[in-house]
């Protein structure tokens, strides 16, 4: 277990992604902190000296504590897919396009996701965006980070396995 950076004496993480605090205060307790999702990635709540909240990713916590990045490369790349697996033999420091394609590689990601918008359904994220003036990455984002089934601006949007056809 290893102290992380800019929360020294405060918090720390292990090799395999559990977050401790490593203090006891009036508002929390000494040992494993509790994890909740974000876009399907494991995130903490740290708190600077001065009661300051951070919302971290557990994956970019690890990396940063354990692995070397010469390059300085910004993105973390899941080697087998599971964003809940922070260990870091399963974690690599990597740029966006190359995190991408390894989506691609993996089956992590499918273009050609059936969209419905409204009560309308489309092959893909593309051509659904379209029609209501939004960007596919757009789309493609709030999936990612809300799931199969949400509201963008006044339109609903279902895509994949979420849309129930009759």
């Amino acid at each position: 277990m290893k102290e992380i950076k800019g929360f020294e004496k405060l918090y720390a993480v292990t090799k395999d992604g559990r977050v401790y605090s490593l203090i006891t205060t009036s508002s929390r307790r000494k040992g494993l902190l509790k994890t909740y999702k974000d876009g399907g990635y494991l995130k903490v709540n740290l708190y600077d000296k001065n009661g300051k909240c951070s919302k971290k990713f557990v994956h970019r916590l690890v990396a940063q504590t354990y692995l070397n990045n010469p390059s300085r490369l910004q993105i973390v790349n899941h080697l087998d897919g599971d964003k809940e697996n922070n260990s870091i033999e399963n974690l690599e420091w990597t740029t966006q396009k190359k995190n991408i394609n390894h989506s691609f590689i993996h089956g992590l990601e499918h273009r050609s996701v059936a969209t419905q918008i409204d009560n309308t359904i489309y092959p893909n994220m593309k051509i659904a965006s379209l029609t209501i003036g939004f960007k596919s990455f757009r789309i493609a984002y709030e999936r990612r980070k809300r799931g199969n089934e949400f509201y963008l601006g006044k339109h609903s949007i279902k895509c994949g396995d979420a849309i129930v056809q009759d």
